[in-house]
């Protein structure tokens, strides 16, 4: 139904991804459902490829009628909003949250995943701002018996956002073309790409721009906490008071955990959340 809808209304889909099809094609290889994107448990890639075919043939019905005789696309709820405060006091980037300056920040809670459904791994961040940067702090529960999954180190590794850690998308005055995406390990290990599509570059941007992000980790048996501060001068001038940008707060492990639902990958801008910077504490 996603793939028909998109078809209809956006002139094309995207087959997400060819694994699905070609790799551990039998459906009783428990193997068959380890990629990210692949079939629904107990499918072969026969039944998907059936799938597939059905509807294509049903678009195809479809497109040659009135568009008014078309399935109607969902109503997606708003995304979120959030007034950011202001720092109140220092912040050390060590990855203990000891000051108190994190008591008077902006919390947020990634209780849905990117299709709106709840999840039961608690994941809050908390959000602060300056002249100079964006400060973000998160706390993660891992589930029960898990390992930490950090298998590789390393600045901008390509793999980054796959490991446990979190995703942070900033998009300055709210623009749906140009927004940085900042990935930190749950060892603290950063990534960071500046997205332009007018510039080109493709929708996952250019990895060669680095910005000064400081970040740091600690972690135990049962959790991570991560502290990161994000500048603003190789982003965008620093925002004002009362100045709205594009947002989003994401956790890709384990249950692609995020603040505001995209309804799809976590690279949707105009399903960013909206904060606003704002100087005082809201009454």
């Amino acid at each position: 139904e996603n793939a028909l809808e998109a078809s209809l209304y956006t002139d094309g889909w995207w087959l997400y991804y060819a694994s699905a099809l070609l790799n551990h094609p039998a459906a009783d290889d428990p193997k068959a459902f380890d990629p990210h994107y692949g079939r629904v448990q107990g499918t072969s890639a026969r039944d998907y490829l059936d799938r597939i075919t059905a509807m294509h043939k049903r678009l195809e019905r479809l497109l040659d009628k009135p568009k008014d005789q078309w399935p109607k696309p969902k109503q997606l709820p708003p995304p979120p909003s959030a007034n950011i405060l202001r720092r109140k006091g220092p912040i050390t980037i060590d990855g203990k949250l000891d000051e108190p300056a994190w008591q008077e920040a902006t919390s947020l809670n990634l209780n849905l995943s990117w299709y709106a459904k709840n999840v039961n791994v608690p994941t809050t961040m908390w959000v602060c701002w300056d002249e100079q940067a964006l400060y973000v702090a998160a706390k993660c529960q891992l589930p029960e018996g898990a390992p930490l999954h950090v298998p590789e180190r390393g600045r901008d590794n390509s793999g980054l956002w796959e490991f446990d850690g979190i995703e942070i998308f900033l998009a300055p005055n709210k623009s749906g073309t140009r927004y940085a995406h900042f990935v930190i390990s749950a060892l603290g290990d950063v990534g960071d790409i500046l997205i332009n599509h007018k510039a080109g570059g493709g929708i996952f941007g250019d990895p060669g721009w680095n910005t000064d992000v400081q970040a740091a980790a600690t972690n135990t048996a049962s959790q991570y906490i991560i502290e990161v501060r994000i500048p603003f001068k190789d982003l965008a001038a620093s925002p004002k008071p009362g100045q709205n940008w594009g947002a989003n707060f994401c956790r890709f492990r384990p249950f692609r955990q995020t603040w505001s639902p995209t309804y799809g990958g976590f690279h949707t801008p105009t399903r960013f959340g909206t904060i606003t910077f704002v100087e005082d504490p809201v009454k």
